[in-house]
C-alpha cells in the first residue's frame, strides 16, 4: 500500500522563493501549501 505523501507549508512573503520552495519540496514527494504572510499561514492551519 503507497504511503500519502506528507504536507508542508512554505511561508515567505517572496513569490520567486514561494515558487522555487513548493517546486523543490513537489519534486521530492511533498504536498505543498503556500502563504505569504502570517495571517495566510493561520488560515492554512
Amino acid at each position: 500500500m503507497a504511503k500519502p505523501p506528507e504536507h508542508i507549508l512554505v511561508v515567505d512573503d517572496d513569490p520567486r522563493i514561494q515558487e522555487m520552495l513548493a517546486r523543490y519540496f513537489e519534486e521530492e514527494g511533498y504536498c505543498v501549501n503556500v502563504a505569504g504572510d502570517g495571517q495566510q499561514m493561520r488560515s492554512c492551519l
